[in-house]
């Protein structure tokens, strides 16, 4: 194995006096199968790199309003719906998305940065709409893209020479190699918190500066995205020191920056920005090779395209962090029979699933997929350590060949008898945990696009 640095040189220019300390590196060597290799690096992960959740607040369901009402065109009747569906089904946290700022609000993007005005679309404001989260029981989340500057933004027009420069290319993205610009970012941060007394901060970024920008030093012209990353990573070690009790919610246009220096600041991690059940499904089958379920979050709802039937969707959502954004329009539009479907999976969630999760044993029976084509099957496993209880995801895919798959249970104690719940249809019977880790059992479906979920519990 070897290891070193990369990027446009040089990467750092040293003053008299000062000195720097190389990325870190995780280096492990395994030799067993791939699902041992797998638990083997997630516990590597859990125990060297990942936060610990606050007490009280570990793995709250989420709902996040931005992706459902597509690019943030709601009006604050809207938003307050949607808070009341939200506390109607369960959710525990409500995360405020993009379009909450600024006063281009036809296009937030534009005023990334304008983070001290709030959007013309919330005549009563940010802190009224919070007010309503928590009087509905949830915590209340806000999303921030704190290191962009928005081409219409004051912030912008006032501060140019903040930008990256790259060869004389400006670059609207703040340089936080600057110490200036490094202090107004963690000031505006803490603000924010503050201000609206937040229990999770949500960072996104939607851009990528490739080399990054350039700064002389000594004669030299130094890349800056080695100090750009300590920086960073140095202040949001400072906010989670100064905010022990504050959850902190990854995001980079949906599955960027999951090295493990960032998810070593933060709780967890959106995977993706593709809301379709299928490539979602893939998605979080391949993410869970080298995150742990809990860290990796997915964003499912009706903001989904594709077709799937509503339990396939959902139970998505049971092998992460479970994330929706978009349950029905409003309160009065509640068809119920899927409002029981929606309750049932949180339900099931916050009592089987959540008590597991962030010490389960995650088992891939299909962990090579391909987005490019229709896939057959995919098939999660969840255990305990203890081996007393777990759960599996059969999920058909449109190139299935067959009706049904034969599953064999990889976290199940041979030695015990187990109560086996289907959850399609509640029905459920005993069985020899021994039986079905020699022979497994036959799981049908309806079809493509379809699902089963297996509750196991040791008698």
């Amino acid at each position: 194995m070897r290891v070193g640095l990369a990027g446009p040189a040089p990467l750092r220019v040293l003053a008299p006096g000062e000195s720097a300390r190389t990325p870190e590196v995780h280096a492990g060597f395994f030799c067993h199968d791939l699902d041992s290799c797998i638990q083997s690096l997630h516990d590597h992960v859990r125990r060297s790199v990942l936060l610990r959740e606050p007490a009280g607040k570990e793995l709250r369901v989420e709902v996040n309003h931005t992706g459902y009402t597509r690019n943030a065109q709601i009006t604050e009747m809207q938003l307050h719906e949607e808070i009341d569906v939200a506390a109607d089904v369960g959710v525990e946290l409500f995360m405020l998305d993009a379009g909450w700022f600024g006063e281009v609000s036809e296009r937030w993007y534009d005023s990334v940065g304008d983070w001290d005005s709030e959007s013309l679309l919330l005549p009563a404001g940010v802190k009224a709409a919070l007010a309503r989260v928590r009087e509905r029981g949830m915590l209340c989340g806000l999303w921030v893209e704190a290191e962009r500057m928005g081409v219409a933004s004051r912030l912008l027009r006032d501060h140019p020479e903040w930008q990256m420069t790259h060869r004389g290319r400006k670059i609207a993205n703040l340089d936080l190699a600057n110490p200036t610009v490094a202090r107004y970012f963690e000031e505006t941060i803490v603000g924010l918190i503050e201000k609206y007394e937040l229990d999770c901060f949500r960072i996104d970024y939607n851009a990528s500066f490739h080399e990054g920008g350039e700064m002389e030093r000594d004669g030299f012209i130094e890349n800056n995205v080695w100090r750009y990353y300590e920086t960073f990573y140095t202040i949001f070690d400072r906010i989670h020191e100064r905010f022990p009790n504050l959850l902190l919610e990854n995001c980079s246009s949906g599955g960027g920056r999951t090295d493990l220096g960032i998810m070593s600041r933060y709780h967890w991690t959106q995977v993706t920005d593709n809301w379709s059940p299928i490539p979602t499904l893939k998605i979080i089958n391949g993410m869970s090779l080298s995150l742990p379920p809990e860290s990796c979050m997915t964003l499912l709802g009706a903001i989904s395209d594709g077709v799937t039937d509503l339990d396939f969707l959902l139970r998505i959502g049971l092998f992460g962090h479970f994330c929706v954004s978009g349950v029905f329009p409003a309160m009065g539009e509640r068809q119920m029979m899927a409002r029981e479907r929606w309750r049932h999976a949180i339900d099931l969630y916050k009592g089987f699933v959540r008590p597991m999760l962030n010490t389960c044993r995650i088992y891939h029976h299909t962990p090579v997929q391909y987005q490019h084509e229709p896939g057959e099957w995919v098939v999660l496993e969840c255990a305990s350590a203890d081996q007393a209880r777990g759960y599996a995801g059969i999920f058909c895919l449109p190139g299935a060949k067959t009706e049904a798959y034969h599953f064999i249970p990889k976290g199940l104690n041979p030695g015990w008898r187990y109560r086996l719940t289907y959850d399609s249809s509640g029905t459920t019977r005993e069985v020899d945990g021994g039986y079905l880790v020699d022979h497994g059992m036959r799981i049908a479906v309806k079809g493509a696009a379809t699902s089963e979920l297996l509750l196991f519990e040791a008698l």
